[in-house]
């Protein structure tokens, strides 16, 4: 009974697999009935049938596109449509990677990386919330916001200080796909680096300023790192030719000194200034000094060629005898420029307008001192400065971005 029951089976399951076209086949007295399942008036006559996927004429598709495979590193993913009837994958398209397309150097009081994302690959439809996670030296830092040209979404990560400019930065762009987050794969850069590849493609005469520009500024984060003692990364300047090292500042200038402590004077000033210096540890910042009893309800207002600003109370770092109040809204061709600086209270201007400028720091340095790594990082940060405006009063066109990422 068990031998002829499994033999029943094989035949009935044989039958249903049976590749049928034409007509219908009957097996057995009491039959089951195969039949044209392409043809509809036979398909409603037939009693009982096995549904075949590979025979789907998938006439009917899902309403949605679902994700298939989403896209991890340099690998794509895809969203397929989907047959209504069987769920075979029917239309296929490819989820684009994640990928930083280019990067840009930016010179301020520090040194900032402008990295951009094309706005086709996150405007298409695939990513929505996109964020840069930038990794330097063990520390991480996520970036949500960004600016737009007419091509790029644009991420910056800045702050970097002249002796970290051979230090790798590691971008890794994010962005959430169809409600899970994905990442692109993660790629380096670093100042150095862009430095070099900039070099390298602008070598002619005709970008004489510019070339001039990044060597002095390789040769200033190098002096950088010695003064800081950050010299483990390799130092700044050491891969330049000897053509190229050619091209930096030969010589120092004479500097000058627009310091004056009564620019303005006000006779019934409650707050004097004390001293005047410059950060150079981190990014190029002025230091002031003011012999405030309190901060409360002061704030400092600074004018220079770039605009007004101004630090609030907030801001001011209590020491003793005073405040300092630092400011750091400077561009590297600006260093000779006067910042005219002023405390104020909710009544108006508490103190004397004082005239000071990065170069008037140095002026006073070189005076002062004979170390010679000190004296050595100023010089450099002044030819670099130099260089810096040099550059821009030429209305030089700006160099393309140099990338040299994994894609």
């Amino acid at each position: 009974m068990k031998t002829r029951t499994s033999k029943y089976t094989k035949i009935l399951s044989a039958a249903l697999a049976l590749v049928l076209g034409i007509g219908s086949v009957t097996f057995g007295a009491s039959a089951i009935t195969v039949g044209d399942y392409t043809n509809d008036a036979e398909k409603d006559n037939i009693e009982f049938y096995e549904f075949n996927n590979a025979y789907c004429p998938h006439e009917t598709m899902s309403e949605e596109w679902m994700v298939e495979t989403y896209p991890d590193g340099s690998t794509p993913g895809s969203y397929v449509l989907k047959c209504a009837t069987c769920g075979a994958a029917c239309e296929s398209v490819e989820i684009p990677p994640l990928k930083i397309k280019t990067a840009s150097l930016i010179l301020t009081d520090s040194m900032a990386i402008d990295y951009k994302v094309s706005k086709d690959l996150l405007t298409e439809g695939s990513y929505t919330d996109p964020y840069v996670v930038f990794s330097m030296l063990d520390e991480s830092v996520t970036v949500t916001s960004y600016r737009e040209d007419e091509n790029y979404f644009i991420f910056t990560f800045d702050n970097i200080a002249p002796q970290y400019m051979s230090e790798t930065v590691t971008a890794t762009l994010y962005a959430t796909c169809y409600g899970k987050v994905c990442a692109g794969i993660p790629q380096d850069y670093s100042v150095k680096t862009y430095c070099y590849n900039t070099l390298a493609k602008y070598a002619s005469d005709e970008y004489a300023e510019l070339r001039t520009l990044l060597v002095d500024l390789l040769n200033y984060g190098t002096v950088s790192q010695q003064y800081t003692g950050r010299v483990s990364s390799g130092l700044a300047n050491a891969d330049l030719t000897d053509a190229q090292r050619a091209w930096g500042t030969a010589e120092d200038r004479a500097l000058t000194t627009v310091q004056d402590t009564k620019y303005i004077e006000r006779e019934n000033a409650t707050v004097n200034w004390k001293s005047a210096g410059l950060s150079l540890r981190e990014s190029v910042a002025l230091r002031f000094k003011i012999d405030a009893a309190s901060a409360d309800g002061l704030s400092a207002r600074v004018v220079n060629a770039n605009g007004v600003y101004t630090v609030p109370s907030s801001q001011f770092v209590e020491t003793d005898g005073g405040y300092y109040v630092y400011f750091d809204h400077l561009t590297a061709a600006n260093m000779s420029n006067a910042n005219y600086i002023t405390i104020y209270d909710a009544n108006g201007p508490i103190s004397n307008t004082f005239s000071y400028s990065v170069e008037s720091y140095a002026y006073s340095m070189l005076s002062k001192t004979e170390q010679g790594l000190l004296v050595d990082l100023i010089h450099a940060m002044m030819r670099y400065g130099d260089a810096a405006k040099a550059y821009v009063a030429t209305d030089e066109v700006q160099p393309e971005d140099n990338w040299t990422g994994l894609y």
